[in-house]
């Protein structure tokens, strides 16, 4: 998809400028990392570059690469520059920042990617902020549970629970009252279904195929 930036001019007597871009998904992607909070959470643990660096900051920096690996499926850094220089417009008022093609070069996500591996605690806390913003953790009632019974496979001993006629089956928790068994191939939960067989003192006659 393209898209279209009018450029006003400085001077009455001249012509605004039009320029014509590809935006694809680039200002979707962006708006939901910027709502994460991606580059504001980089930028806290790593700190600032160093003060003869220009332009974009770590976390900036590190949302654009996001972008550019979701948006164009790679993550080689070498063509980043292109593809800022491509979509610098685009760019630049999405992330609410100019953008330059020399703050995506290479020597400066290898920096990055440096800094975020260069020490085991980095991406730990990168990770325990990100998570503390997105998730949401509800108190809920607890007067009421409701379980949600599904399926599953286990193994039985035929001495312990001669009414399961078969090595392997699968029990199909109880819907309505009803019971259903039928066979398994694998046994993957025993230690759940045998304590909940435990419970059952005499079962109904059950029909085993």
């Amino acid at each position: 998809m393209n898209g279209m930036m009018l450029q006003r001019a400085t001077n009455p007597d001249e012509r605004p400028t039009v320029s014509t871009e590809r935006i694809d998904d680039i200002p979707l992607l962006i708006a939901w990392l910027m709502r994460m909070q991606v580059h504001i959470i980089i930028d806290r643990v790593l700190g600032p570059p160093h003060g003869n660096r220009k332009g974009l900051t770590y976390g900036q920096l590190a949302l654009l690469f996001v972008t550019y690996m979701v948006s164009r499926r790679t993550h080689f850094l070498n063509p980043m520059e292109d593809w800022a220089r491509t979509h610098g417009i685009t760019l630049s008022q999405a992330l609410g920042t100019t953008v330059r093609p020399e703050d995506c070069t290479d020597d400066r996500l290898a920096t990055l990617l440096d800094r975020l591996g260069e020490d085991e605690s980095v991406g730990p806390a990168i990770e325990q902020q990100l998570g503390q913003h997105i998730l949401r953790a509800y108190r809920l009632p607890t007067d009421t549970a409701r379980i949600d019974m599904s399926t599953g496979s286990a193994l039985f001993e035929r001495r312990r629970y001669p009414y399961f006629c078969g090595r392997s089956m699968t029990v199909v928790a109880p819907i309505a009252g009803s019971w259903q068994v039928r066979h398994a191939a694998e046994a993957t939960v025993r230690h759940v279904f045998e304590p909940a067989c435990d419970l059952v003192c005499q079962p109904p006659n059950w029909s085993v195929p």
